[in-house]
């Protein structure tokens, strides 16, 4: 109790985040079967362990449930599957995980008060009751943290469904959490980005990770704020990526690619140098520009507890060439084709306010024969 939205957020991200490693990124899963606020553990920077694997269980090949007499787990996180007939799987976690994201967002007497209530009820008193609690913070923070409250209640009430076949995976709750921010990053970067707005994302246009605006249009000025590339199929901005770092957060800074060419479309990719530095390695920041077309995305960095020390882990190289409208897979198309120019961008993380003097690198450049 106390604590802030903020914390409690990072609670939630960093328990669903624990229980992914378990449950999808071991060679064998290990269902945890105990869930609850007294086995999440928290270090001075309030970061959440899983602990107490007393009661956890290995499951092995293609082995997805088992079914036992044994009593296990604490009354009040144990899904009535395994009440009733002992059934065990991934879904027993995530029942107890939905308790858990509950009482972190309302209180020790929260879940048996959702009991009561039918779930869309129970939505919106939670939100209705953070709002409140909003009432002196920044109308842009709000809109943020609302978004969060209404992802992380929706996925609780959706980890309790009594159906463990309508609960989701921890994979699909941790996407779903990361798309939020996304979209909260993509609200950000529009609120200060000049020209840009929600309503002109077309949904025509490139659908990589981190889409903001997509909108095909012509910003003359706007995009020469710093130096663009000269001879490149695409203009850029910034030339330098410029992320602002704040502990344990997912950060991003927004890239604007504009597509100057009459009559032809420009396909482009990401290659990160540090893959892992970036939300999901950036393998779905790709697209094709039509002509004469604008595209602003967000490239998101992973949190992390203290910001990079070699910068240069940070560079990418940002991949373009022109393509038939119709290009298909577009990793396909280059691999075989090769990019028509490639250009590696350098990066900066720190605290807000620090700055340091934009650098672009030419890294290659030839226009492919068509």
């Amino acid at each position: 109790s106390g604590h802030g939205w903020n914390t409690r957020y990072a609670i939630i991200r960093g328990i669903c985040k624990g229980l992914k490693y378990l449950h999808e990124e071991l060679e064998s899963p290990i269902y945890h079967l105990d869930l609850k606020p007294a086995n999440v553990l928290l270090d001075e920077d309030m970061t959440p362990k899983i602990a107490d694997f007393g009661l956890s269980r290995f499951f092995f090949g293609e082995e997805q449930t088992q079914v036992t007499k044994t009593s296990m787990g604490t009354l009040g996180y144990l899904p009535p599957e395994y009440i009733e007939r002992g059934v065990i799987s991934n879904k027993f976690d995530i029942f107890s995980l939905g308790v858990v994201i509950i009482k972190i967002m309302t209180g020790p007497k929260g879940y048996s008060r959702s009991a009561e209530m039918l779930s869309h009820q129970f939505s919106e008193l939670v939100n209705k009751n953070w709002r409140s609690r909003f009432h002196s913070t920044s109308l842009n923070m709000v809109q943020s943290y609302l978004e969060q409250v209404k992802t992380c209640i929706e996925i609780a009430l959706s980890c309790v469904e009594a159906d463990r076949q309508k609960r989701p995976d921890i994979g699909y709750i941790v996407n779903k959490l990361d798309e939020t921010e996304m979209l909260i990053q993509l609200q950000h970067a529009l609120s200060i980005d000049a020209g840009s707005s929600l309503d002109q994302i077309s949904p025509d246009m490139p659908t990589g990770s981190g889409l903001l605006d997509a909108s095909p249009k012509i910003e003359s000025g706007c995009l020469h704020a710093s130096p663009n590339i000269e001879g490149g199929l695409l203009d850029i901005h910034p030339c330098q990526l410029d992320f602002l770092f704040e502990p344990n957060k997912l950060i991003s800074c927004p890239l604007r690619l504009t597509n100057n060419l009459g009559d032809q479309h420009v396909a482009f990719r990401c290659v990160p140098k540090t893959p892992e530095i970036y939300l999901d390695g950036l393998s779905q920041f790709q697209g094709v520009l039509p002509p004469r077309s604008t595209c602003t995305y967000v490239l998101t960095m992973e949190m992390q507890q203290h910001p990079p020390t070699n910068m240069d882990a940070l560079s990418l190289i940002l991949e373009s060439c022109v393509v038939p409208q119709d290009i298909g897979d577009i990793d396909d198309y280059m691999s075989r084709q090769g990019p028509g120019h490639a250009v590696r961008l350098m990066a900066i993380c720190g605290p807000a306010g620090k700055t340091v003097i934009s650098e672009v690198s030419y890294y290659s450049s030839f226009r492919l024969s068509n």
